[in-house]
């Protein structure tokens, strides 16, 4: 950094000249260019790093509890010294340095908050890691060398001590055995081969490795795949003396033996003293083989177990010298932020100083403020902000006047817009001439439960597609207003109709946008189709009942009276007068469901078991249907639901009589071997109550699915297309609704789905004494 790199910026007023006269390199503090200064500051943080760079070999080159530690921690103490006595330095010049700018610039809050930001930054993350550095190595080394794992190591040692334990007990009890076979002998001094057979003998069959009687001298009697002589000369003879202690006086003793070492690590050896009335000082050593695997990893186990207590004892240590470390190296990470902090915040505050008060008068209306760049040659940042700041003072000048005009207009504009599309039941979309949302509503966010706002900018093709064939229409025609029905498929299935309109915003030849307006019609159009159809019924059952019981009388009589005065071929007259009184039966059937949907009673409303009506509706109509198999999956009950039980079985009877008639048909036409209708009732998670009928036949026509529980829309050929537009209307009786659908589900049959829905302000606690 030069010097002339901290030349600051002048104001180009008459004011500031006169504060800056004289000014320079003069108001820059002399921190840093006082070369003894900067040598000092240099040479401590140089033997600051030596120090913690010997702290570190020495932490590298690892410790233990046989090397000293002191050594490392006095190298953290004079490393430590050194950096307070170095920031206790760079404090004092620091503060030196924001008096002479506070003095000279009459401005300090950059400087401070540069140095200040600087050395939070880097100390907070610092102290915090190290903090927590700290704390988790002081709970793992309490963790390390305490508790479970002190438990554990200690466990492992006793563990494979009880290994070798159980194998010396099961030997010393074998060879006092032995010892005991060889004392028993009565010729042992004259018939030596007799001892070396008891020896092999009891070898193997208490299954010993070796077997060899021995003298104190050295002298092997006689062995069994035992002894060298150098193996009995490396017994110390205090193992002699404790054998001689254990040899039983009379009585039998099980376990008398002394462990003895040999040199083989994977072989157990007791000493046992023998001695009847011809063998005098004879000793028996007998040893039994032990995996050598597993008596290294015993003598693994203790060594582990040895180091593990010794550095247990040097844990408060290793705390205290990483602590120390971590500190160290905190403060170290500080003091050079706060060094590179003075640094930068003097190259810059000086400056930009200066620039904020040319900003400060520029934002308090002054719009003919300049900055003077002392060397408009320089191409640094600093004298690039200047010219910058100057060429966005001419532009602000400029523009000022017309841009105020614009924002008053544009906001007008705005709060008129929100205010107009905010009380419009309608929903609106404004779209620009790319067909893109920019202005939607909070009516079209309801209608298609989405957040449009945050979609601006997005085609609206690509979020509501069933819109673009008018879309398509308006920008082909924009001089016309183009309106229609648009279907939409909401996420949960439901089709819904929108009444739509489309019309574009034109200045002159050119289009400026569009404005999208609709408004959900569905439950409109439903109303008004079943007014209508109901008093198409009501006429419809006006007009043809009063007939109908004439006629059937009529025919009835005749059949009475004239058929036995018939003589020819009177099965014909009676087939024709049945024909009659039948249609007429049909017909009356017909006008009865004409004037049930007609004069649709209120609900009586009371408690009822759900299950219960199920049930017996299912059992009523089990057998009614011919092929068809009624199968009930209501569950154990009982189900409370307020609701009128006439109406309810009525509606779960035209829905088992629908599915059972579209059943018959396709079995009449060969394509299924038997039908059958399964009745099931579940309880959602929002308290809902479901009463499902589902079928497995060939499911209800994709097409005709939205308009199915309409009056008078039915697939069937003698349909009336009456019974699902009473269950309709039953079920928003009750506060609920009606579903239909193709099954969906692995689990269900694959055809028709009718769903009567109850909600959950229907539901009923049970009566005492029912379960649930």
């Amino acid at each position: 950094m030069s010097d002339a790199s901290l030349t600051p910026l002048v104001l180009a007023s008459e004011d500031h000249q006169r504060s800056s006269e004289g000014q320079g390199d003069a108001d820059v503090p002399n921190i840093g260019r006082n070369r003894t200064l900067t040598l000092f500051v240099g040479a401590l943080t140089v033997v600051s790093l030596l120090v913690l760079a010997w702290t570190g070999f020495e932490l590298w080159r690892g410790f233990s509890p046989t090397r000293p530690l002191g050594r490392i921690v006095s190298l953290l103490w004079f490393d430590l010294i050194l950096l307070v006595a170095l920031a206790t330095f760079i404090t004092v010049q620091g503060f030196y340095a924001w008096v002479d700018i506070r003095d000279r610039l009459s401005g300090t809050q950059v400087y401070r908050r540069v140095v200040l930001f600087l050395v939070v930054v880097a100390s907070l993350p610092t102290f915090l890691i190290s903090l927590v550095a700290v704390l988790v190595l002081g709970f793992g080394i309490q963790t390390w060398f305490g508790g479970a794992v002190s438990d554990a190591v200690n466990s492992s040692r006793e563990v494979a001590q009880a290994y070798l334990g159980e194998h010396r007990s099961r030997l010393n009890f074998q060879a006092s055995r032995v010892a005991d076979d060889i004392e028993g002998l009565n010729e042992l001094a004259s018939n030596l081969s007799a001892v070396q057979q008891v020896i092999y003998k009891s070898a193997g069959v208490r299954r010993l490795s070796g077997a060899s009687v021995i003298r104190r001298d050295g002298t092997i009697v006689t062995s069994a795949q035992g002894l060298s002589e150098e193996d009995v000369l490396d017994i110390p003879s205090d193992a002699f003396d404790l054998a001689d202690e254990l040899r039983p006086q009379g009585n039998r003793v099980d376990n008398r033996g002394v462990e003895i070492s040999l040199p083989d690590d994977d072989v157990l050896s007791m000493l046992i003293s023998i001695e009847n009335a011809f063998l005098t000082d004879t000793y028996l050593v007998a040893s039994v083989n032990v995996d050598d695997e597993v008596v290294e990893r015993v003598k693994l186990s203790n060594e582990a177990s040895n180091r593990y207590s010794n550095m247990s004892r040097a844990a408060e240590q290793y705390r205290l010298i990483f602590a120390l470390l971590f500190f160290v190296v905190a403060l170290l990470l500080v003091i050079l932020a706060g060094m590179a902090g003075l640094r930068f915040a003097l190259w810059l505050t000086t400056p930009i100083l200066e620039l904020t008060r040319a900003a400060d008068r520029l934002g308090s209306g002054d719009l003919s403020t300049r900055v003077t760049v002392a060397d408009e040659t320089r191409g640094d940042e600093l004298s690039t902000l200047s010219r910058t700041f100057n060429g966005m003072a001419n532009q602000i000048e400029a523009q000022q006047v017309a841009l105020l005009q614009a924002t008053d207009e544009a906001d007008l504009r705005r709060r008129f817009s929100e205010a107009v599309l905010s009380g419009v039941s309608r929903g609106v979309i404004g779209l620009d001439s790319e067909m893109k949302v920019n202005l939607p509503n909070r009516r079209a966010n309801r209608l298609f439960d989405l957040d449009l706002e945050d979609s601006i900018g997005k085609p609206l093709s690509a979020l509501l597609p069933m819109f673009d064939d008018l879309l398509a229409m308006a920008k082909s025609e924009p001089a016309a207003i183009h309106t229609g029905d648009v279907l939409y498929t909401r996420p949960d299935g439901k089709v819904r109709t929108l009444e739509t309109a489309v019309v574009a915003e034109m200045q002159g030849e050119s289009v400026l946008g569009y404005v999208l307006t609709f408004d959900d019609i569905t439950d409109f159009l439903a109303a008004q189709r079943q007014a209508a159809w109901s008093d198409v019924a009501r006429r419809i059952a006006h007009e043809i009942k009063n007939p109908l019981t004439p006629i059937q009388l009529s025919a009835e009589r005749l059949k009475r009276r004239y058929l036995k005065q018939i003589d020819d071929r009177p099965d014909i007259f009676e087939t024709c007068t049945d024909t009659i009184i039948g249609q007429v039966a049909d017909i009356a059937r017909m006008v009865d469901e004409f004037s049930s949907f007609a004069r649709m009673p209120a609900p009586r409303v009371d408690d009822h078991d759900l299950v219960d009506i199920a049930r017996r509706v299912i059992s009523l109509q089990g057998s009614a249907f011919e092929g068809v198999r009624l199968e009930d999956q209501t569950g154990v009950g009982p189900v409370r639901v307020n609701c009128d039980m006439q109406l309810v079985s009525q509606s779960l009877i035209n829905l088992i009589k629908n599915a059972a008639e579209a059943l018959q048909a396709v079995i009449i036409d060969g394509e299924l071997q038997e039908g059958l209708i399964r009745v099931s009732l579940q309880q959602t998670q929002n308290g809902s109550t479901v009463v499902t009928v589902n079928d497995n036949g060939q499911g209800y026509p994709p097409d005709l699915l939205p308009q199915l529980a309409e009056p008078y829309v039915t697939t069937r050929e003698k349909g009336t297309g009456l019974g699902l537009a009473i269950v309709k209307k039953i079920m928003e009786d009750h506060g609920g609704q009606l579903v239909l659908s193709n099954a969906d589900h692995p689990d269900e049959l694959p055809g028709a789905k009718a769903q009567m829905i109850f909600p959950p302000a229907s539901i009923s606690a049970p009566p005492p004494g029912d379960s649930p």
